[in-house]
């Protein structure tokens, strides 16, 4: 029988969930009606855009954001990890303009030029809005974050259908962006106190800044090796080449990131706090990656399965040519699936190092790859994307199995669990496919049919293993397991 603290661990788990899955929702909602008011190259010059934007975000979320949310007392750090973060997205931030002043003539296109500049000031509110989010983590008060974040990202997606409706085109993506850095940062504030340090210290400053330097560079060698295609589509081809691969890339990462992030942020908090106080995971975290690949994978399997049907009916008939990209890109999401739980637990352990050097040579290999393959266009960029992801990924599983003791085993242990649903939903989706076609149904009700077959063929797996998986829960818990389905220590 389910006890009070199962319930509770299932609450907060479905509660990450359902917000991701709001937040990649209101995503994809946006993107799906932006497909509709804006044209390849308009989608295109937004997308080159807002690689500068996120990049900066992404660094605000790593670095100081990690190295406070793993300190054992936050009043020993908070004011110089808030300082690192503004400092960077200061500095990087001019940085950023100076190289708006090239970018129109770099793409041919001054529109992106425009939308870089109008897009910078808003890392100023993410600098404060990370450390706002790093200091609510630290309580541990998980359903009321994924609340907030949930409420912040669908009120800017509903400003952002509004205004795309109103004819602002571009100008409608650039608003959602301020309006969900505000909103969250408006939400974080009123929902916890800010816990400041007791002393300014410089050199706490700088012992901050000194160990969110690797992480920086990990990070950024890992982004670049994750947006180098669209920067050389459109150099090379044209921001309508790369509007196409960043829809494809929405899409999926849409679908696997309700369940990815849920999965990263429970691991990074747990992990961390582990951590801190001096205790092991290396049994966790393989567990944590068949969990999350229990539902991700399979997502993945039935996108890949139905994406000639699908794809066509969510963009539209303009942007029929992201139908071969959407099938690579789901095998290189399945393989990104390590990297969310096998960095998160190195880097509380403070592994990072090689975490670096796998992310240097993985970014090299995949930029060089894009480069030589961009000439001949997108399906050719978008199988280097996948090979380089792929490699990359694989060689990090296997440093993180080498360096946590234990973890191999548990990994053996567990991922015959990942059998039933991915079999099941990739029958089920096909067998949707051929059911729609044997009626005659049109295109946008074979689409309905083979993802809601997929979904119940999932689900009708998950209750065949539901045993293992509540296994799983209670060795994430500490708790001890079942002993007729028992995970080995």
């Amino acid at each position: 029988m389910m006890t009070r603290r199962d319930f509770a661990a299932a609450l907060t788990a479905g509660a990450g969930l359902l917000a991701r899955a709001s937040n990649q929702i209101a995503t994809v909602v946006v993107t799906l009606v932006a497909t509709r008011y804006l044209a390849p190259a308009e989608f295109g010059v937004f997308a080159l855009a807002s690689i500068a934007i996120t990049l900066i975000r992404t660094l605000l979320y790593s670095g100081a954001f990690e190295y406070l949310l793993k300190a054992r007392d936050a009043g020993d750090c908070s004011s110089e990890s808030l300082a690192v973060n503004l400092a960077l997205a200061v500095g990087l931030g001019v940085l950023l303009g100076a190289i708006a002043l090239i970018a129109g003539r770099l793409f041919a296109a001054d529109a992106i030029a425009l939308a870089l500049l109008a897009m910078l000031p808003s890392n100023l509110v993410s600098a404060v809005a990370a450390w706002r989010e790093s200091l609510l983590l630290r309580t541990g008060r998980l359903r009321l974050y994924y609340a907030l974040t949930t409420l912040a990202e669908l009120a800017a997606m509903v400003l952002a259908i509004a205004l795309l409706f109103a004819g602002f085109k571009v100008a409608a993506l650039i608003w959602q962006l301020y309006a969900r850095n505000l909103a969250t940062l408006i939400l974080y504030m009123l929902a916890s106190p800010a816990i400041y340090s007791r002393r300014f210290s410089r050199a706490r400053f700088v012992a901050v800044l000194r160990w969110s330097t690797s992480r920086y560079a990990a990070m950024l060698v890992g982004f670049g090796a994750t947006y180098s295609a669209d920067l050389f589509l459109g150099i090379f081809l044209s921001p309508a080449a790369t509007g196409l691969f960043r829809a494809s890339s929405r899409i999926v990462t849409a679908v696997t990131d309700m369940f990815n992030q849920p999965a990263r942020t429970f691991a990074m908090t747990i992990f961390s706090q582990r951590a801190a106080a001096a205790q092991r995971s290396d049994t966790m975290w393989p567990v944590f990656f068949v969990m999350a690949a229990a539902v991700g994978w399979a997502a993945l399997v039935g996108l890949a399965a139905v994406a000639t049907a699908v794809v066509p009916v969510l963009l539209g008939p303009q942007w029929q040519a992201a139908t071969a990209l959407v099938p690579l890109l789901c095998l290189a999401r399945a393989f990104s699936l390590f990297d969310t739980v096998a960095s998160t637990v190195l880097v509380a352990y403070d592994e990072q190092r090689p975490l670096f050097y796998i992310q240097c040579t993985n970014a090299a290999v995949g930029v060089a790859l894009i480069a030589l393959s961009a000439p001949f266009g997108l399906v050719a960029v978008t199988i280097s994307t996948a090979v380089s992801t792929c490699l990359g990924s694989t060689i990090l599983a296997v440093v993180a199995l080498r360096r946590l003791p234990g973890s191999q085993a548990m990994l053996r242990q567990t991922m015959p669990a990942l059998i039933p649903p991915l079999v099941a939903t990739a029958a089920g989706a096909m067998a949707g496919r051929a059911m729609a076609t044997g009626l005659g149904l049109g295109t946008a009700q074979a689409a309905v049919l083979a993802i809601a077959s997929g979904i119940v063929a999932w689900l009708l797996a998950l209750i065949a293993i539901r045993h293992r998986l509540l296994d799983m829960i209670l060795h994430l818990r500490g708790d001890p397991p079942h002993p007729a389905t028992a995970l080995a220590d």
